[in-house]
């Protein structure tokens, strides 16, 4: 699947050289180097597919991504078209009781083998860049204690170069976490795999999970900011605010703990725009910010107090 996907990707380079050196002329140079920059900047920031889950050619399943209700065992997978916050849906998925066992959900971005002496082998997908960020957005409830998980790994060959995974607790709202890869990265390589994985509920022992605990997906991309120093854990916002969301001209900030602090904005790729440092509360001027969708993170000494994503109207 790999060298398939290699040698299109190679292909289709290919094909644009040939078609550009086919059409410069004297008069369209400018115009050829311009394209040719875009291509650039977009192979650079390159996403992973189907991440906003629009395409469901298996109504069990959103293109690109695996789950386990694929077999058509179980039902626990689904596109939601009510409950979202960009495009046409969200991927929902869920933990029940089935045949008198707890059985989870998995929404796993790539394959799966399956055999009866090692169960399911998940396929990553081929993605030879090194993103700094992974933004997703999710909404969480269960009628238990249960918690979801999202889970990264970025491999070159065996090697794994950079993993990680969130906690997702319970949430009537729609959060929106980030995940700082740059930090976690155990070498400078560059990637040539990723997995993404979504879990229904946090298996741990022998526990799989509450029955009816459901989790929606959505708007899963990546970020290229380029240099973060960052090495902090993320936390679950319990002690600040940042008001107010959406916002025009200024943002208010506030910390409980009346003690040392930093506002961190990045906007929608990801790309750090404004690090302030403040004690108890902070007011930024935001006039000269574009309209648009900006990720923000406050931090202390001991780590991330609060993230989540705002909007400028």
């Amino acid at each position: 699947m790999v060298t398939s996907i290699h040698m299109n990707h190679l292909f289709f380079k290919f094909t644009l050289y040939k078609y550009f050196k086919f059409k410069i002329t004297m008069k369209n140079k400018h115009f050829a180097l311009i394209a040719f920059l875009a291509l650039g900047i977009l192979v650079k920031g390159q996403q992973a597919p189907n991440v906003g889950f629009e395409t469901w050619t298996n109504p069990s399943k959103p293109d690109g991504w695996f789950t386990f209700s694929t077999a058509g065992f179980v039902n626990l997978a689904s596109k939601d078209t009510t409950d979202k916050v960009e495009g046409t849906a969200s991927a929902k998925i869920q933990t029940a009781n089935v045949s008198f066992q707890t059985i989870y959900e998995i929404l796993s971005l790539g394959t799966a083998d399956f055999s009866f002496n090692n169960g399911y082998r998940y396929n990553p997908v081929f993605l030879p860049f090194r993103p700094d960020t992974l933004f997703f957005a999710y909404k969480y409830n269960s009628p238990g204690i249960d918690t979801a998980t999202a889970y990264i790994k970025l491999s070159k060959g065996n090697t794994i170069l950079a993993e990680a995974t969130l906690n997702l607790i319970k949430s009537t709202a729609w959060n929106f976490p980030f995940i700082l890869l740059t930090p976690k990265y155990l070498n400078a390589d560059k990637p040539d795999s990723i997995l993404i994985q979504f879990k229904s509920s946090k298996v741990r022992s022998n526990f799989f999970g509450v029955d009816g605990s459901t989790l929606n997906v959505d708007n899963v991309h990546f970020g290229y900011k380029g240099n973060s120093t960052s090495t902090l854990a993320l936390k679950e916002p319990t002690i600040a605010s940042i008001i107010p969301n959406p916002f025009s001209n200024k943002l208010s900030i506030f910390n409980a703990n009346n003690e040392s602090a930093t506002i961190s904005l990045f906007n929608a790729l990801g790309q750090l725009i404004l690090q302030q440092p403040f004690t108890n509360s902070a007011t930024i001027n935001t006039e000269q910010m574009q309209q648009g969708i900006y990720f923000y993170q406050l931090s202390n000494s001991i780590g991330t107090i609060k993230s989540g994503k705002i909007v400028k109207q």
